[in-house]
């Protein structure tokens, strides 16, 4: 009987080291929430950190979702779309924004015509295109 109580008892204090384990975590452990951009559909070249109108059309601005992968601090690659432990040491994964594509804008006719935001073309006056990757 006394080792039934003695195993119950360590079986309930590990079940509460265990259960306390993640709530001692640090600042820097912890996840902060992603700044949220705000954007219009119709230009995408106009990014607020605020709720709001356009200031080319008027349109409502949008929220545009950063997107963010999780990493390893030790391994870097360990990549995750989602937060948890390295598969590797176990460390927790943290949380890195990827940067976005760079968008260039060129003119159809002068290909030496390279702008990071849409416009026109300074040679001939035609419309910047999208350039493709």
């Amino acid at each position: 009987m006394k080792k039934l109580i003695i195993l119950s008892i360590a079986l309930v204090a590990a079940s509460v080291s265990f259960a306390q384990k993640d709530q001692g975590k640090t600042m820097s452990e912890k996840v902060a929430p992603p700044t949220i951009k705000f954007t219009c559909p119709m230009h995408p070249d106009v990014i607020r950190d605020h709720a709001g109108k356009c200031p080319k059309c008027g349109m409502n601005l949008v929220a545009k979702s950063p997107e963010i992968v999780y990493t390893c601090p030790m391994h870097s690659n360990v990549v995750s779309k989602q937060p948890g432990k390295c598969p590797v040491c176990g460390m927790n994964l943290v949380a890195k924004k990827n940067k976005p594509a760079v968008v260039k804008y060129t003119c159809p006719m002068h290909a030496d015509v390279i702008s990071d935001k849409p416009g026109k073309c300074p040679k001939c006056g035609m419309d910047l295109k999208e350039k493709k990757n």
